[in-house]
C-alpha cells in the first residue's frame, strides 16, 4: 500500500468517525496504529479511560499512547520524553497520535505520544465555565498522571511514568499545557499554547525556569491576544525563558504555528534534557539561546548586549526556531504590539 493510497483511506475513516459521533474509545488510536501500517516505521497503540473523581471539572477522559515500534519493541532502547498533545475546548485529540509530523517529532526526541481528550458535559463556554478541565490544578494534570501509570504497565515501559514532557496545546489545550507547567513543573520540560485566551492557573515561580511558546493569531479574538501579551511580558520581565509569536494572516485555528512549535521542542530538547536514563531536566542557562526583538524581528546572538527591556524580547532555543519564529510574524512587525491590561 503506498503512502497516497493510505491517506485516502485515513480520511475516509476520519469522515466516518465524524458522521459516528462519540463513544468511540478506541477506534482513534487504531487509525493511529494504521497510519504506519506498510511504511519502514511501524507503531504501537493503547489507550486508556480515566474515570473521573467526584470532584473532577471533567466528565471524560480519555488518552491514546503511539510509540514507535523500534522502541516499543526494543526494551535496551528506553524513551527519554513524552510529548502531550491537547486539542481545543471539549475536542477529541486522540487522531494527534496518527499525525506522521507529530510521529517524526517523537522520534527525534526518542519521544512517546499521549494524545488527550478531555471534556466536560456541562456548558460549552470555556471562560464561563466552573467546569474547566484546562486547570490542571484541580484534577485533569492528576488524570494524565493515572494514564500514565497505566500506560507504563500495560506497554511494560516503566519510564512512562517517570520521564520528562513535552506540553502543547491548542486553545483550551494550550491554557492546559500552561497548566501542567505550573501544577508539574518538575515534570515539564517545555510547553506551547498555542492561541488560548484564559490563563488563571495560579503561577507556580518554579514554571518561569521552564521554556514556553505562546502563539497569538493576527486575526483571533482581541480578548487572548490580550490575556497572552500581559502574561508573557509579566513573566518575562522576571526572567522566563517564553517566547510570544505572532501568526500574520491567520485567526484561532492552528494554523501554520505547529512548524513553530516542532523547531522550537527539538532544540529545547537538547538543552533541558541530561545523558541520564531516564534523563534529568536541566536548568537552561543564562547565556544559552537567542533573543528575537518583538518590534522589528531583529535576532540577537548569545553574547550580545541584551535587551534594555526583557519584556520587549523573546527567549528563543536556537536558530532554527528563531528564523521560523521570524517568518511566522515578520510581516506584522510595523503593527503596534497590544499593550497589556493595568
Amino acid at each position: 500500500m503506498n503512502n497516497e493510497t493510505r491517506s485516502e483511506i485515513m480520511v475516509h475513516l476520519m469522515n466516518v468517525l465524524k458522521r459516528m459521533g462519540r463513544g468511540l474509545t478506541v477506534v482513534l488510536c487504531l487509525i493511529a496504529a494504521f497510519a504506519n501500517i506498510g511504511t519502514n516505521a511501524t507503531a504501537a497503540t493503547w489507550d486508556t479511560t480515566i474515570v473521573p473523581q467526584k470532584s473532577d471539572p471533567f466528565d471524560h477522559a480519555e488518552f491514546c499512547l503511539w510509540i514507535d515500534d523500534s522502541a516499543a519493541t526494543n526494551p535496551a532502547r528506553p524513551l527519554r520524553a513524552l510529548l502531550i498533545l491537547a486539542p481545543g475546548w471539549n475536542a477529541d485529540g486522540r487522531g494527534l497520535a496518527a499525525d506522521p509530523t507529530w510521529q517524526k517529532l517523537a522520534r527525534q526526541l526518542d519521544a512517546a505520544i499521549v494524545a488527550v481528550y478531555l471534556r466536560t458535559d456541562l456548558g460549552v463556554d470555556a471562560e464561563a465555565d466552573p467546569r474547566r478541565y484546562d486547570r490542571a490544578d484541580l484534577g485533569s494534570g492528576a488524570a494524565l498522571v493515572r494514564a500514565l501509570e497505566v500506560f507504563a504497565h500495560e506497554s511494560s515501559r516503566p519510564e512512562i511514568a517517570q520521564i520528562p514532557w513535552f506540553a502543547w496545546g491548542h486553545s483550551a489545550g494550550g491554557q492546559w499545557a500552561y497548566g501542567l507547567a505550573n501544577h508539574f513543573p518538575d515534570r515539564v520540560a517545555a510547553f506551547v499554547a498555542v492561541k488560548g485566551g484564559v490563563y488563571d492557573t495560579p503561577l507556580n515561580p518554579h514554571a518561569r525556569t521552564i521554556p514556553g511558546l505562546f502563539v497569538i493569531g493576527e486575526d483571533d479574538n482581541i480578548f487572548r491576544a490580550t490575556a497572552i501579551v500581559t502574561l508573557f511580558e509579566r513573566e518575562r520581565a522576571a526572567g522566563a525563558p517564553w517566547a510570544v509569536a505572532w501568526e500574520t494572516g491567520a485567526g484561532h485555528e492552528i494554523g501554520r504555528s505547529s512548524e513553530l512549535a516542532r523547531a522550537y521542542l527539538l532544540e529545547v530538547a537538547k538543552l533541558r534534557l541530561s545523558q541520564d536514563t531516564p534523563p534529568q531536566l536541566q536548568l537552561v542557562p543564562a547565556e544559552s539561546g537567542l533573543q528575537g526583538n518583538r518590534t522589528n524581528y531583529a535576532i540577537k546572538l548569545p553574547g550580545d548586549t541584551l535587551f534594555s527591556d526583557p519584556a520587549r524580547s523573546v527567549w528563543l532555543p536556537g536558530r532554527v526556531s528563531a528564523q521560523v519564529w521570524k517568518t511566522l510574524g515578520e510581516e506584522a512587525k510595523e503593527e503596534e504590539p497590544i499593550e497589556p491590561i493595568d
